[in-house]
């Protein structure tokens, strides 16, 4: 290679830029088939089927990327989300102007936020400040957000705390009935809505009913 030095750094950065904007590209790509899919006649059709729109929709990114199913469902979520809640934050990252872990990272710490006006704030704030977050280490870029959240809506933030901390998942109790072993906890709002999903599916191999 007969880059000298500087070149050679600038090419580093460049395409670090065109990775980060290709996956906006992807993700904005996911949103845009999730959307078609969702919104589809057959997709209707089948709300109370084992498979539904949204499984169908990540059974196809999960064949087009060869990744899980669960990671397809995942990326479905981040991509709707940064098109269609955090878009000003979504727009740096195709833009290449942030990496992919500040963006998913703004897009799971905003979830809390359920006031339109107070999220359309917090995103013009992430949005405005975000391109310095890249070296960031993960506690350093979620305080970032959080700042901005708390801002704007405070109660979002102390709830994700206080939430966060209160995750678990246990099975069995003293009092379970002979023969059977409970399971209790508390999940991420996208883990709960997969494993309902998964169960709803499961259940209904047996009996669509």
């Amino acid at each position: 290679m007969s880059l000298d030095d500087a070149a050679l750094n600038l090419a580093i950065t460049a395409d670090a830029r065109a990775e980060a904007a290709t996956a906006g590209h992807r993700l904005a790509l996911i949103a845009e088939l999730a959307t078609r899919r969702l919104g589809s006649e057959l997709a209707r059709s089948r709300e109370r089927s084992a498979c539904d729109g949204w499984d169908c929709c990540a059974a196809e990114i999960s064949a087009d990327l060869m990744i899980t199913h669960r990671k397809a469902s995942g990326l479905m979520y981040q991509a709707l989300d940064l098109r269609d809640r955090i878009s000003l934050v979504g727009d740096l990252l195709r833009k290449g102007d942030i990496p992919l872990t500040v963006a998913i990272t703004a897009s799971w710490r905003t979830q809390l936020i359920t006031d339109p006006d107070a999220l359309a704030r917090v995103d013009a704030d992430l949005a405005a400040v975000a391109t310095r977050w890249g070296g960031y280490s993960e506690q350093k870029l979620c305080d970032a957000i959080d700042a901005a959240v708390e801002r704007h809506d405070p109660d979002a933030v102390r709830r994700f705390r206080v939430a966060q901390r209160s995750l678990n998942i246990g099975f069995g109790k003293p009092d379970d009935a002979t023969g059977t072993r409970s399971i209790y906890g508390r999940l991420s709002a996208v883990d709960a809505e997969l494993t309902d999903r998964r169960l709803d599916a499961m259940a209904k191999t047996v009996c669509p009913d």
